[in-house]
């Protein structure tokens, strides 16, 4: 089995039980009943069976050897195993964590939370519930325990295929009307006002209605008692979910799984009254409750037959019967849904919910009788039916779900619980106040081990030590890692920095290596044109008979006389030459120099 659906202590027990000597024994002897079965049903081999033949003839066989002693051997030594780790996990648990609840509380919770784990596992083990009778389930029981026993996966696969196909199928023609009706019962009922102004409850609950009401197929509303009974399935699912959380899909098709199967399989008598066998239910319920009125408050059931006699005109027994079912039938066809407080009718629903595994059990008529005996003062003061109609709609709220447990463990259990289990076996009726308790361990302080007032107070201080060690460690190691993100931040914000700055620094030399390019390019510009220039002076100079070499007959008489005219010549040229090289030096040093800078 997966562990993780299972308490440890309950992983650690059965790893020891499966050690154990008993556990082989017992293993053996349902082997051989299993043969023997095997061999009587005349089938050659076990895996031939189909799973439900499987499962018969594994508990023919377990009923076989179940009387016999290796299987009491088996019994007692699980139940040694269970007590002790059971114990030592709650022991330590009361060392470790500070719990608020006492041990008997630790305890409770992890034998509710095995059990869930267990009939989560084997379903089909949900009539082992019935040991819960007259119990308050635990929020998260109840919600398996109405699962189980309510499960209808057509229902539940119908419901989504329609909301898949088209939603609008899965709404009726008369939805506003339905949703209008649910705000003003939720707004008018006085045990419902917890549930009022919140717009998810009311919503979920409109989606159940309008979908009961488009599978009916019919143009007539609905009766109230459609409206009362939707609300303990509202109210169940809030115990561990949010409202908000009752509209999404899956939520909404556990609701309508859960109310359509539950309004199919109601009593008959809570069903419509034109319906003929819902009248004989309703009169058998009546002559019940009657009976029980009789046996366990004769004066109240003398005082309603005197009350009605006179408001129906009938005589003895007659009148008792008609008064009684004026005056409860409509808390019994809600099944005292707006009558008692909603912690109430939950408590009875489980009741009701767990025996719907045993046709014969019926809880209803019970707790109907029982809401007027609790109720015997207010009722014995009314002199007619009407005024007893009214103390029971105005004064049933005032009643506890431990008024009710009281008297049925006093009165009704032994036979209740008779019928219930009739047909599962023999089941232990267990009572605290007659039965050793089987379970020793409880009261025995096996851990912790500390004896004197100065060990536990050594003891406390050391387990706060170490929490307060634990919580400084903690502390540091979420600094550090504080202070570690903050390094790293600051190390990329500087290294962003830098980046912008390099990039800065490269576009300025670029720019700059650009503005040296372009002086250099004027530079050379203007060396070209000097060259061109100079080229332009000395070209005239060079050519034989040109104008710079006048002849002495073209010199005019009063002009000086020119002499040594050739040097003059030369001079000029070897200035504009060195004028030229000057400035071709002046351009290769720039030159270098801006090489230099960009490299």
């Amino acid at each position: 089995m997966a562990t993780a659906a299972y308490p440890g202590w309950m992983i650690d027990c059965k790893t020891e039980v499966t050690k154990s000597k008993e556990w082989s024994t017992v293993t053996r002897e349902l082997h051989a009943a299993i043969e023997q079965e095997l061999t009587e049903s005349h089938v050659a081999q076990f895996t031939d069976l189909s799973e439900a033949e499987k499962r018969l003839l594994m508990n023919r066989a377990a009923n076989a050897i179940q009387h016999g002693d290796a299987y009491k051997s088996f019994n007692s030594k699980l139940s040694t195993f269970l007590d002790h780790y059971l114990n030592n996990y709650v022991g330590q648990q009361l060392l470790e964590e500070f719990p608020s609840e006492s041990k008997t509380d630790l305890i409770l919770h992890q034998v509710r939370e095995g059990a869930f784990g267990l009939l989560r596992r084997w379903p089909e083990m949900k009539c082992k519930l019935h040991l819960c009778f007259n119990q308050n389930l635990p929020d998260r029981l109840r919600q398996m325990a109405w699962k189980l026993n309510l499960r209808n996966p057509k229902a539940r696969s119908s419901y989504l295929e329609i909301l898949k196909a088209d939603p609008n199928s899965a709404m009726s023609v008369m939805d506003l009307d339905i949703i209008h009706k649910c705000e003003i019962l939720l707004q008018a009922e006085p045990t419902f006002r917890n549930l009022s102004h919140n717009a998810d409850i009311l919503h979920a609950m409109k989606a159940v209605l309008s979908y009961h009401h488009a599978r009916k197929n019919t143009q007539t509303s609905l009766v109230d008692t459609d409206y009362m009974l939707v609300i303990p399935f509202i109210v169940h699912l809030l115990t561990t979910l949010r409202p908000d959380q009752l509209v999404a899909e899956n939520c909404r098709a556990l609701l309508i799984e859960e109310y359509i199967t539950f309004m199919a399989t109601r009593p008959l008598y809570m069903k419509e009254a034109f319906n003929p066998e819902s009248n004989a239910a309703m009169q058998n319920l009546i002559s019940t409750v009657a009976d029980i009125l009789e046996r366990h408050g004769s004066k109240l059931a003398r005082h309603m037959q005197k009350t009605f006699k006179a408001a129906n005109n009938l005589e003895g027994q007659e009148a008792l019967l008609e008064g009684l079912k004026s005056l409860i039938r409509p808390m019994v066809r809600c099944m005292f849904v707006g009558y008692l407080t909603l912690d109430t009718v939950l408590y009875i629903w489980d009741q009701h919910i767990i025996g719907l595994d045993t046709p014969i059990y019926d809880i209803v008529p019970t707790m109907a009788a029982v809401v007027l005996k609790l109720l015997n003062q207010t009722l014995m003061e009314c002199s007619t039916l009407y005024g007893m109609e009214e103390a029971l709609k105005r004064d049933a709220s005032s009643l506890t779900k431990e008024q009710f447990m009281y008297e049925i463990n006093k009165h009704f259990y032994q036979d209740l619980f008779a019928i219930l289990n009739k047909d599962h076996g023999r089941l232990p009726v267990l009572d605290p106040t007659q039965m050793a308790m089987p379970w020793s361990q409880w009261n025995k302080n096996v851990i912790p081990p500390n004896l004197t007032a100065q060990d536990r107070q050594q003891a406390r201080e050391q387990r706060q030590s170490k929490k307060q060690r634990e919580l400084y460690q903690r502390h540091q190691e979420e600094e550090e890692r504080n202070r570690q993100k903050h390094e790293e931040k600051h190390q990329r914000e500087q290294d962003e920095k830098d980046k912008q700055n390099l990039e800065k620094l490269l576009q300025q030399e670029r720019q700059e290596r650009e503005k040296h390019d372009r002086q250099t390019k004027q530079e050379i510009d203007v060396l070209k044109k000097e060259i061109d220039r100079l080229k332009m002076i000395q070209q005239p100079s060079n050519r034989p008979g040109s104008l710079s070499e006048p002849s002495s007959q073209g010199r005019q008489p009063d002009s000086p006389p020119r002499t040594s005219s050739g040097d003059d010549d030369r001079g000029d040229r070897k200035g504009a030459e060195k004028t030229t090289k000057d400035m071709l030096n002046h351009f290769a040093n720039g030159a270098r120099s801006l090489g230099g800078q960009s490299q």
